[in-house]
């Protein structure tokens, strides 16, 4: 069970990995990535820069693992919607703004692999476009 996204925003860098196994096979696997803060922030939005397009930093949690595809998570009902990953079926957790402004979560089941894409501070868009470069 690998975890090699094809996508990740300019600037990730790995914060912690972890491998659970059961007997000779990765039952669960979590990559976890940071993203940068821009240095002249405030400075760039005192100039008027939308703050959309400034590094604000954000993280990525990417999870696969065997079992039934179920996941805890703290975002609202009313934020989910269905869809496809790669033709695969997926549960798609909006953040409270789609620009990017909370947590979103992508859960795609394929193959009896969960794989969950969770993301703080990132735009729906590249919450879905990680999910679709790490399930293939």
């Amino acid at each position: 069970m690998e975890i090699s996204p094809r996508f990740l925003p300019a600037g990730a860098t790995i914060r912690s990995t972890l491998a659970i196994m059961c007997g000779q096979e990765v039952a669960f696997a979590e990559v976890v990535y940071a993203l940068p803060v821009a240095d002249d922030l405030n400075e760039r939005l005192a100039r008027g820069e939308s703050y959309w397009d400034i590094p604000r930093g954000g993280t990525i949690q990417i999870m696969r693992f065997i079992g039934e595809p179920a996941e805890a998570s703290s975002i609202a009902a009313a934020r989910w919607q269905a869809g496809s990953i790669n033709g695969f079926p997926a549960a798609i957790g909006h953040p409270i703004l789609d620009e990017g402004l909370g947590d979103a979560e992508v859960l795609v089941y394929a193959g009896g692999v969960l794989t969950v894409v969770r993301t703080g501070n990132l735009s729906i868009d590249t919450a879905i476009a990680i999910a679709s470069g790490v399930v293939q």
